[in-house]
């Protein structure tokens, strides 16, 4: 049990990782609440995972609360850091047209 476990938890490790890339990324863009509400994602579909996976398709679901987590905060994520660089972008886009006139 703990071998499959361990195996889908270091398949989905890319995850965790871009996960924690984006997350700081956004700390250090200056944005501490959509780092916050990833966190809070994450213990929503941890729970939700938990309750009703296992309903599905047995025990196994259990294995992929942790995995599942990891995406939906991943996703929410990414999203923000790239809404985030395109409104910086633009900023700058209309700065440096003003400055040039």
């Amino acid at each position: 049990m703990a071998l499959h476990y361990l195996n889908i938890m270091s398949i989905c490790l890319s995850i965790l990782y871009m996960l924690h890339i984006y997350r700081s990324a956004l700390m250090g863009l200056g944005d501490t609440i959509m780092p916050m509400a990833s966190g809070i994602m994450e213990f929503l579909m941890r729970i939700g995972v938990a309750l009703f996976l296992p309903l599905i398709i047995g025990q196994e679901g259990i294995f992929y609360a942790e995995v599942t987590a990891w995406t939906g905060a991943a996703i929410l994520l990414v999203t923000m850091y790239f809404l985030r660089m395109h409104k910086l972008t633009r900023g700058l886009d209309t700065s440096q047209s003003k400055a040039g006139e």
